[in-house]
């Protein structure tokens, strides 16, 4: 099923094959002619390769032999491609600079005649099976065809903002049968189930992610909890899950009996609200042992389960434990009715969601929207492929050919969702199938996936050299996105889509549409065979070496509990030659072995998480493909390879949390392609001599996202490298943190010209966003600070001798965290009160800051002001009456300020207040008994409100608290 992925490898070997540098090769090793006649016969079949993929899928026999003879062959070829590719670039940087022999030496190769002649031979074989293939296509009658489906090409100012309307449009009725349920007071059982039960891409999900965030469940439930069930009920994995969910973290203790303990003390006496999401096993005895864990709850405790298995829920039900946990009937969820089924169409379909005024295409939308039979994932997923075009005769020729050809049963919902993916270009499918490799309910952190679509080679750049490859690919995931191929996208605070998730429907459809292509091995196995290019282990407890014969992987994506020795890695190493992406994430790696250095196709070797490692081979600088080298939290790692400038093609080197490291090797700023530089470490040794100072930061003008450089170094000459530092050509560099911190009584050791801090002089990037210091000295922040127009988030920490911080300078942040900086005052400056101060300000976070006595009049006019907390304030005796000017605030905290007497009378008019949270300030306590208090009508109105008082160390005694608040 995966040929319809060729002709996107069949448009890349060409690319390749017409690049400069493999015409140079071709000159060199005498196979130009060769080279040129490959070209040809690779662009001649390309050009069938869509009907032939039209006529397989149609059911004949002979182009599904020729396409599978033809699919060998081809990545066959994109290898060898990739490989003279390599060969290419090497002769390149050889001789880029003549004079530069140590380079020549490096890259050079032991035997180059032998390799030439290997690569000859292999050329010609190639040569030779596709002319074969390609002398049979004309008897199979296969016609040329070179217009592939196109993206939507025209523009909306709301494509891209992803509001979830599938779970707000008709569901408001289903919404609140489910929430009466809920919130049903006369249900005599402490715990009780209610199972949700339809067919899939009904919306069952969204369905019960609309309920969970409705404010009344919110409120009503002590704890909430979330797992996603999926295939495989094995209890002590989802009681794992649901104690996951009720801590955030992730269970140490893997022991059933510790598992157990563990949850119930966490749910014993309390009224919870837990979602098993998308069960399909109906056993009985998995179910009453289940059950059996979870009767801790207090009365009014609720459990939903969604289905598509009536069985299950039918088992549920009898399988219910007398007077402590009950079942009710389940509530079948049906499709959209017309009107709700039209007004999701919509939003889909047309721009800006708005009915067109053409009437024959309303009518043709509405007979489109009748045959998807209520169903939300289908009217999204067909609306987002007809938005492409608003072409009437399209529209008719769809509704009359394509969507004719599906059957009209609801339950068989998967070829009305593969007529989306027939619909998508070449690499938007290989986006798409990719996914596969992972297991149903993942949760995609976007960025690493763009990542790995980039590694394959399934991104491209555009003729705009604006773009970068991660450029595109977002556009990518956004296109995919709009067509509903991903769900529940969220967000950071900057609008950019941090992570999301793939319906279960449309991961069977990768699946099915992958064949053997992609396989995963473990939990839940789907095919390997000799043609499987990308493969996943998950649970996976044979020998590495079972897998040898599965040559031609480009991904082996390692996530199971299990220690790599050393003949899984020659096995890896020796069988997998062609590795594309290596990701070995946390699985207790403490060494890589030095033959890690022929893997000469890989572009990404992910080592995150693995807290033994201490050192990477020497022979890592082989890799002159590598792209990506992630170490995240690697945290025994003392070195980064010393030649890591020989990695001439590293784009991204993520070391966040790589603790043990404390400097960078001499060269890196010799990596001018690198455009991902997560920590930079100054060594506290100057004359270490493989150590790289602050300038290796000058030669890197294409870094992105966040920076922080660890300084462990101080003086004047180090303060002599910021100002030498130019990071202003890097234009998507949008967060900095400078780590200066030191043990107390070290921070006499800067020598601070003028006592300015030491990176006065530091020019940095015009478009920064976040800005961190810790640690830092001087008395005032550099004067760069205040020049950053777009800058959004301030955090000052550890700042011992800052005195003074211009508050109304900071116009365009929002979030400001200032923390133990012991000799800030941010005094009430009265020939200041002209000044707006930081009007945009959302969040205020004020800890350990002695001197702090009353607010600043600075702030006075942040009416935006959406959370303040203040916590450790000794000083501070009073909050200012015009606190009422922060008519935005929702959430207040003041924690450990001792001095503080009472809160001002505008408490009352904070009208947007939700909530209040008073720690262990004793003079307010007297001040606040419920309904008779001195200051009781200032805080009544408050919906949510706890006060504590410490009883002793890291023991408090909860006062009073209402609303729920825990």
């Amino acid at each position: 099923m995966a040929e319809p992925l060729l002709s996107f490898v069949a448009k890349r070997i060409i690319e390749a094959l017409c690049s400069p540098a493999v015409k140079q090769i071709g000159l060199l090793w005498d196979v130009e002619d060769e080279l040129q006649n490959l070209t040809n016969t690779v662009s001649t079949i390309k050009a069938v390769l869509l009907d032939a993929e039209d006529k397989q899928a149609a059911g004949n026999c002979a182009v599904k032999l020729w396409l599978e003879r033809l699919e060998d062959v081809i990545y066959d070829a994109d290898d060898l491609l990739d490989a003279v590719s390599t060969e290419a670039r090497r002769r390149e940087i050889m001789t880029r600079n003549k004079k530069a022999k140590k380079v020549r030496i490096l890259f050079s190769k032991p035997n180059p005649l032998a390799f030439r002649r290997k690569m000859v031979r292999e050329i010609k074989a190639i040569k030779k099976k596709l002319d074969a293939i390609n002398a049979d296509w004309k008897n199979s009658h296969l016609e040329v065809r070179r217009v592939e489906p196109r993206v939507v090409n025209r523009e909306r100012n709301n494509t891209y903002s992803f509001v979830p309307v599938e779970t707000v449009i008709g569901r408001e009725d289903d919404k609140k049968a489910v929430i009466d349920f809920l919130l049903d007071s006369n249900v005599e059982d402490n715990v009780s189930i209610l199972p949700i039960v339809g067919i899939g891409g009904l919306g069952k999900t969204a369905l019960t992610r609309f309920v969970s965030n409705d404010h009344q469940i919110q409120e009503h439930f002590e704890l909430k909890m979330w797992v996603c069930v999926s295939d495989i009920f094995d209890v002590k994995n989802i009681v794992a899950k649901v104690l996951e969910s009720a801590t955030k973290e992730k269970p140490a203790d893997a022991e059933m009996d510790t598992l157990v303990s563990k949850l119930r003390e966490k749910i014993e006496g309390k009224k919870y609200f837990l979602v098993l999401d998308d069960v399909w096993n109906g056993d009985h005895g998995k179910w009453c042992r289940l059950k059996e864990v979870l009767m801790g709850g207090a009365r009014g405790t609720r459990i939903v389960v969604t289905t598509r298995n009536e069985v299950v829920a039918k088992t549920i039900r009898q399988e219910s434990v007398a007077s402590i946990i009950g079942t009710v009937e389940s509530y079948p969820l049906k499709g959209l009715d017309e009107d709700a089924s039209w007004s999701l169409f919509k939003q889909k379909a047309f721009e800006r969601g708005q009915e067109p005024e053409n009437p024959c295409m309303v009518a043709l939308g509405k007979e489109i929207v009748k045959k998807c039979l209520g169903v939300p994932l289908a009217i999204t997923t067909i609306g987002s492929l007809l938005s492409s075009t608003n072409s009437e005769a399209e529209w008719k020729d769809f509704k009359n050919n394509e969507l004719s050809k599906i059957s009209q049963n609801a339950t068989e919902l998967l070829p009305t969702l593969k007529l989306s993916y027939d619909n998508l270009p070449s690499h938007l499918k290989h986006c798409f199938v990719y996914c596969s490799l992972f297991p149903k309910d993942y949760l995609f952190y976007t960025p690493e996936l763009i990542q790995m679509w980039i590694t394959q080679g399934f991104v491209k750049s555009y003729d705009d050299q604006s773009l970068c490859l991660e450029d595109v690919g977002r556009k990518y995931f956004k296109d995919l996105l709009w067509r509903s191929f991903f769900q529940e996208a969220r967000t950071d605070e900057f609008g950019d889509i941090i992570d999301c998730k793939m319906h279960d429907l449309m991961h069977d459809l990768a699946i099915s549409v992958a064949g053997s292509l992609i396989a995963t091995l473990g939990d839940k196995e789907t095919k390997s065979d000799k043609k499987t290019r990308h493969l996943s282990l998950r649970n996976y407890d044979k020998p590495i070496s079972m897998l040898c014969e599965l040559s031609r992987i480009r991904t082996f994506l390692v996530r199971c509990d299990r220690k790599l020795d050393k003949n899984d890695f020659d096995a890896i190493i020796s069988s997998f030659k062609f590795l594309r992406m290596l990701d070995m994430w946390s699985i207790d790696l403490d060494y890589l072995p030095s033959s890690i250095g022929k893997l000469k196709h890989l572009r990404r070797l992910d080592l995150s998480h693995n807290k033994n490692i201490k050192k990477l081979p020497d022979s890592i600088t082989r890799l002159q493909n590598l792209q990506e080298l992630l170490l995240r939290e690697c945290d025994s790692l003392k070195e980064l390879p010393r030649d890591i400038k020989k990695l001439v093609n590293l784009r991204h080197l993520d070391i966040y949390g790589c603790v043990g490291l404390t400097y960078m090797p001499r060269g890196l700023g010799q990596l001018n392609n690198l455009e991902t530089l997560t920590d930079f470490y100054v060594h506290s040794g100057s004359h270490f001599k493989h150590c790289g100072d602050l300038r290796e930061l000058n030669g890197l003008n294409k870094l992105r996202g966040s920076l922080e450089i660890i300084n462990r170094r101080h003086g004047k000459d180090v303060a002599l490298e910021y100002e030498a530092v130019n990071l202003k050509e890097n234009q998507n560099l949008h967060e900095l943190v400078f780590d200066c911190c030191v043990t107390e009584g070290d921070v006499n050791d800067w020598d601070v010209v003028d006592d300015k801090m030491p990176f006065e002089g530091f020019q940095p990037p015009p478009n920064l966003k976040q800005l961190s210091l810790w640690g830092c000295p001087g008395s005032s922040l550099p004067s760069w600070v205040f020049s950053l127009t777009n800058l959004v988030k301030l955090e000052l920490r550890h700042c011992r001798t800052l005195k003074s911080l211009p508050l109304q300078h900071l116009t365009s942040v929002q979030d400001l965290i200032l923390k133990r900086c012991v000799e800030l005052e941010l005094a009430n400056d009265e020939d200041r009160m002209q000044w707006q101060g930081p009007t945009n300000l959302l969040s205020l976070d004020l800890t350990g800051l002695p001197k702090l006595v009353s607010l600043p009049s600075a702030l006075q006019h942040a009416t935006t002001l959406q959370k303040l907390s203040i916590w450790n304030c000794q000083s501070l005796t009073a909050i200012p009456e015009w606190i009422h000017n922060f008519k935005s605030l929702q959430d207040f905290s003041i924690g450990k300020c001792s001095s503080l007497a009472s809160l001002p009378e505008g408490m009352g008019r904070l009208t947007s207040l939700k909530r209040l949270a008073i720690w262990d300030c004793p003079i307010l306590l007297r001040r606040w008994e419920r309904d008779t208090g001195e200051d009781w009508a200032k805080i009544a109105h408050i919906p949510k409100l706890r006060v504590t008082l410490a009883r002793r160390r890291f023991k408090h005694r909860c006062i009073f608290d209402h609303s729920g608040i825990s």
